[in-house]
């Protein structure tokens, strides 16, 4: 709308009685906005959106994600927007094609510096159920498209038992036939530029004009990384990435071998089959 107004960002913060910044986080998505702004912007831009003063009132409700006593909230807002999502996973298979026992094995593991018994527990359920919420938009009329870069570490890296490891690739290698899943796994000989770069999550959007939000993995949890050159770089270095990654097929075989491979007398001590 400021555009169509013809209005410098500077021009129409003064309009607005808002600084420069401030202006620029509300349009830019890093600060949510109110319906008394946006009808001050209608009125300043001299134009009407009922549409937008709708959207404006839905994104102020609760998502279902406030529930939950979970890091990376604002992360998990996004995606449940998002219409897809590129993500390089380097040391951990992505949440959305996680098992549960895989993911319970992970949970234990980012919680283990926790000595409250129920702390943990409420920590690795809410998760759980996050999880489970946002792994039904497969399933649903409008699901995620997801393009995954998966690293041959992340795959061979054992948190859990052989049973655990063994339904997870299994289940990997169905999700990888998903229409809404494009998986890729990149093997060893390929993982240095993975490794130095990290792991990250780029969100797109349906809308064209909204812009991609991406996430960069670190020891503190899930951080946003706004300024469009890094956003350029990520898709710069996924792309590269994804093109010296297996094939589809070859990436299945891969998957698949890995659960072949599975030793008859790890499964026997976990107390299952083949």
């Amino acid at each position: 709308m400021r555009d169509a107004a013809g209005l410098t960002l500077e021009q129409a913060a003064k309009k607005l009685e808002l600084s420069k910044s401030a202006l620029g986080r509300i349009e830019v998505g890093q600060t949510l906005i109110t319906v008394h702004i946006i009808r001050s912007m209608m009125d300043v831009y001299d134009q009407y959106e009922p549409d937008v003063l709708e959207m404006v009132r839905q994104a102020r409700e609760p998502g279902w994600w406030q529930g939950y006593r979970i890091a990376n909230l604002d992360y998990l807002a996004w995606e449940t927007c998002a219409d897809t999502a590129h993500e390089l996973a380097v040391a951990r298979i992505p949440d959305l094609l996680q098992t549960e026992p895989y993911a319970q094995a992970w949970l234990s593991v980012d919680n283990c510096e926790e000595h409250d018994p129920y702390t943990v527990r409420r920590r690795v359920d809410d998760e759980m159920m996050s999880r489970i919420v946002r792994q039904q938009r497969f399933a649903g009329p409008s699901p995620i498209r997801l393009t995954t870069v998966i690293t041959e570490a992340a795959l061979r890296k054992r948190v859990a038992s052989a049973q655990v490891m063994l339904s997870q690739w299994r289940h990997l290698a169905r999700a990888a036939t998903w229409q809404a899943v494009n998986l890729r796994v990149l093997r060893t000989a390929a993982n240095e530029s993975a490794l130095c770069t990290g792991a990250f999550s780029l969100l797109g959007f349906a809308e064209p004009d909204d812009p991609p939000q991406l996430y960069v993995d670190s020891p503190v949890g899930l951080l946003r990384q706004d300024k469009p050159y890094q956003v350029k770089q990520a898709r710069y270095m996924f792309d590269r990435l994804f093109a010296a990654s297996l094939s589809e097929r070859d990436s299945i075989d891969f998957i698949e071998c890995l659960a072949r491979d599975v030793p008859v007398s790890e499964l026997a001590a976990d107390g299952g089959g083949v």
